[in-house]
């Protein structure tokens, strides 16, 4: 298990920082192949409108299925 937990941070660690300097097209792959809310966080200050809208949906989709850490990041984003 702790393999998956240091796999899982390393790959969201990266995401973080290469996100805001991928094209839209790169941003949007990422998000589809690996999500965390700390990957969809980063990705609503994403200079492309369309990455942002769909970082947004999968946050509240996270938050839906009772992920405290989205319902959370929603709450300080506000409406």
């Amino acid at each position: 298990m702790m393999d998956i937990a240091f796999l899982e941070n390393k790959a969201e660690k990266r995401y973080i920082i290469e996100l805001q300097s991928s094209s839209a097209e790169k941003a949007i792959q990422m998000l589809q192949r690996f999500l965390t809310p700390r990957v969809a966080e980063q990705a609503l200050s994403h200079p492309d409108a369309e990455v942002r809208n769909l970082a947004l949906r999968y946050l509240r989709e996270l938050a839906n299925d009772n992920d405290p850490f989205a319902a959370e990041i929603l709450k300080s984003i506000g409406p």
